[in-house]
């Protein structure tokens, strides 16, 4: 994946590593993992009132006998907040770095000037990194060579199957 984003800036890999005009050099690891505890509280809402009503009505006719009839209304109730519900969870979040240095090469200067940094830092809930690098070698590709003067924040999403950067809004 490395190889490939470095490809689509421009940069090749020499045959030998005399022929080199730059070192490129990789640091990434894992931090200290980070718990996190969150609380948060929903309403809780019943329904109050409300049912049905029955009215009886006797009623006599013109012959002296007595009709009964019945109506049944329904009476709505209505929601009414009766409390909270409080749940507290914890999750464990590991940060996760990816550097790109390169330095131009040049046999009489030990120790040869930085010509570039680029570096990603990401967290996710996993502690294995091989998940990860995908993501971090994405939000690193656009600037690999390039001097933004600035620390930038992008987010990655997923389109049709590919990591990509979401356009800024």
């Amino acid at each position: 994946l490395l190889r490939a984003a470095l490809a689509r800036r421009g940069y090749t890999e020499a045959p030998r590593a005399g022929d080199a005009a730059l070192r490129i050099s990789i640091a990434y690891g894992i931090g200290p993992a980070e718990t996190r505890t969150v609380t948060y509280s929903t309403p809780v809402y019943a329904e109050l009132g409300g049912g049905r009503v029955q009215t009886v009505t006797k009623t006599p006719n013109a012959s002296g006998k007595t009709t009964t009839s019945t109506r049944t209304t329904i009476v709505p109730g209505r929601y009414e907040r009766v409390g909270n519900d409080v749940t507290t969870s914890s999750y464990t979040l590991y940060p996760k770095h990816l550097i790109l240095s390169a330095r131009a090469l040049d046999s009489l200067n030990p120790n040869p000037p930085e010509v570039w940094t680029a570096a990603a830092a990401y967290q996710s809930r996993s502690p294995d990194l091989r998940g990860d690098l995908p993501i971090l070698i994405t939000a690193l590709e656009p600037y690999l060579g390039e001097n933004t003067g600035r620390s930038l924040l992008v987010k990655i999403v997923e389109q049709d199957g590919r990591l990509v950067i979401a356009p800024q809004k």
